[in-house]
């Protein structure tokens, strides 16, 4: 082989080299920054998965105390009517016996007048 021929070769082989070189330094930072964003992924999968977690458990906290304010607000509407019904028949009861008690009055009344005479 000439020495002109060699020379082309081994510069080629050189350049070759050093893109090689090149090749394998970016496929490492590739791989690097692959891995990096693959982490990052993960993390970001697990957070949205924790806050899914805890949005639903505020949801069923949210449903549960729904549903005891309205048991609550029922039990409220029974014992209020209960209340009105009591109030109600208290207050037929004074006015019977306000009643009854001036009845009793006017016999008193008549049983004085009658020991005056």
């Amino acid at each position: 082989m000439s020495l002109q021929l060699r020379e082309a070769i081994q510069t080629q082989r050189s350049v070759q080299k050093e893109e090689d070189n090149e090749t394998s330094k970016r496929f490492l930072q590739n791989e690097s920054q692959r891995q990096k964003l693959g982490l990052e992924l993960d993390e970001t999968k697990q957070k949205l998965n924790q806050t899914q977690g805890v949005n639903t458990a505020l949801k069923e906290q949210i449903n549960t105390l729904q549903l005891q304010l309205d048991k609550a607000d029922q039990e409220r509407n029974q014992l209020g009517t209960k209340l009105k019904s009591f109030m109600e028949a208290a207050e037929d009861e004074s006015r019977h016996s306000a009643r009854g008690r001036r009845n009793i009055g006017t016999v008193l009344n008549l049983m004085n007048f009658n020991f005056c005479y």
